[in-house]
């Protein structure tokens, strides 16, 4: 019971920060406005900036007496004597830093590590030093010899650690980037830089109580530091907090240009359908570093062709929703009948995802396969067989060729979802694949609704609400194609978190609207909608 309890004190601390704490950011929450991040991809990190207490302000050339007395040097306590003053090697890294850092002279600053080796080749300080200037332009792999000699010296020298967390993150050591973060934060709990850094990697692996239990620290040591705020405005995103996740990059932009603050802003700003914002904010991006941001351009578009040609008729946009979480998790909308610019291009593409995917070629194939998933008598058969299987005798499964994410998903859901078992994610297929073959040009508008609506008609009657249908698709997409589950996890948990928080998604659109519309245009001669055959 304790234990319980402690774990309710935790996730309650940790609630209270991000939905008041993290709020705190001002007298009230930013005025909304009709304006619109992941696994997102992997963040693109480059060399640490030696920052905080380490580093005083190198505004001018020279540093006046006053300003040298107030310096500060990532400087190892093994380049210090017994009474704390350098040694010969401690006080030649402590010129070339000063020269380096605060007087912008790297020649002059090389100079002195270099001296510094010559007398002390070990000396962890100027290892450390030979590293930061010269990783760089000489490259990681030529350079790490530096790094690795400053840690030989001096294990716990926290600045060497941070450069070899990031070189472990930027290899996709992930697992070891976290210990080194974690050595740091026990050898400096205050340490801004490392916990901030371990958050935000543990939000890229989908470890978000853990990365919400840094941000809670860091909320309460440095609420205004520029990697709180960036964790903040991540986890913010995450939950459809999309003002204020631009509102906390905005300070971060304030406090310096940041790429990975434009981005989220960007992102934060095309879910708000500010998509000129969006676009402005990738340029900068771009500007500072970041590359490969053509698939977010991309769907930026998407987002604004879906935003501007959405669906009125409620009906026709119920329908259309049942779609929502292969087409989020495809970077395209679910408010249009096709959900980006149907170019030339993307009808080509269509094709060719459909016939490789689906085996259809045409509309007579897509047709086929609609009818018989509607019937749910594509992917279900399978799952209503093992769980009855189950169900008769639970060591059916050893022994069998299954997979153990098929069994797990039949152990877990099984009885939940009884006798309709994944019937949204064979309903849910009709939907996307009409949609699809609308894009392909194998469907008219009016055929392709025709098809969808038995479907979605299904869809309502069979569950209670949108949360509960997205998690069935999704159960149903793993169990039929497990593979793509195991290849990106947290892309299928982000998709579904998101469409479950998001206000301005699913839950904008009524679970109980009523699906009967009047075709917008005239039916083809001889077609009938389904309600018409109904008696």
């Amino acid at each position: 019971m304790e234990k319980h309890t402690l774990h309710m004190q935790i996730a309650i601390a940790i609630a209270f920060a991000l939905s008041v704490g993290v709020r705190c950011d001002g007298l009230a929450a930013p005025a909304p406005t009709a304006k619109s991040s992941t696994a997102v991809s992997k963040t693109n990190v480059t060399k640490a900036t030696v920052t905080g207490s380490n580093v005083g302000k190198p505004d001018q050339k020279t540093a006046s007496p006053v300003q040298m007395a107030e310096m500060k040097f990532p400087i190892s306590s093994t380049d210090k004597k017994k009474d704390g003053t350098p040694t010969k090697a401690g006080e030649l890294f402590i010129k070339g830093w000063t020269d380096y850092s605060y007087r912008h002279n790297s020649f002059e600053g090389k100079k002195s590590f270099k001296a510094g080796l010559a007398i002390d080749p070990g000396s962890a300080s100027n290892n450390f030093a030979m590293w930061y200037v010269c990783v760089g332009p000489d490259g990681e792999e030529a350079t790490l010899k530096y790094l690795n000699a400053a840690l030989k010296r001096d294990p716990n020298y926290i600045d060497a650690l941070l450069q070899k967390a990031y070189v472990l993150r930027n290899n996709d050591e992930d697992s070891d980037a976290i210990k080194t973060f974690s050595q740091i934060i026990k050898l400096d709990p205050k340490n801004i830089e490392a916990r901030a850094q371990r958050g935000d990697l543990y939000f890229e692996l989908d470890e978000i109580d853990l990365a919400k239990q840094d941000l809670l620290v860091l909320h309460a040591m440095a609420p205004e530091d520029p990697g709180t705020l960036l964790l903040k405005a991540e986890l913010q995103y995450y939950d459809a907090q999309y003002q204020w996740a631009r509102h906390n990059c905005n300070k971060v932009v304030l406090a310096g240009a940041n790429p990975k603050a434009y981005f989220i802003r960007s992102k934060s700003n095309a879910r708000l359908f500010d998509f000129y914002a969006a676009r402005s904010d990738i340029k900068l991006s771009e500007s500072k570093g970041w590359t490969e941001m053509d698939w977010w351009k991309q769907r930026i578009d998407n987002f604004e062709y879906d935003h501007l040609h959405a669906e009125k008729d409620p009906a026709k946009r119920w329908v259309l929703a049942c779609s929502a979480p292969i087409s989020e998790y495809n970077n395209q909308g679910f408010e249009s009948l096709p959900g980006a610019e149907p170019t030339p291009e993307r009808r080509e593409e269509e094709r060719e995802k459909m016939a490789i995917s689906w085996k259809i070629h045409n509309a007579a194939e897509l047709k086929a396969a609609a009818i018989k998933c509607t019937n749910g008598q594509m992917c279900n058969p399978s799952w209503i067989a093992m769980r009855e299987a189950y169900k008769k005798n639970p060591a059916y499964f050893k022994g069998q060729k299954k997979s153990s994410s098929e069994v797990q998903l039949i152990q877990k859901y099984g009885d939940k979802f009884g006798d309709r078992g994944i019937l949204a994610y064979e309903l849910g297929r009709v939907i996307s694949s009409c949609r699809w073959g609308y894009t392909a040009g194998y469907l008219t508008e009016e055929e392709a609704f025709a098809i969808m609506l038995p479907a979605a008609v299904r869809i309502q009657k069979l569950y209670k609400s949108w949360d509960d249908y997205v998690e069935s698709y999704f159960v149903g997409r793993r169990f039929w194609n497990p593979q793509i589950y195991d290849d990106d996890p947290g892309r299928t948990i982000r998709v579904q978190h998101l469409l479950t928080v998001d206000p301005n998604g699913l839950h904008k659109i009524p679970w109980n609207t009523k699906l009967v519309y009047q075709p917008t245009k005239p039916k083809p001669q001889g077609f009938k909608w389904p309600w018409e055959n109904s008696n």
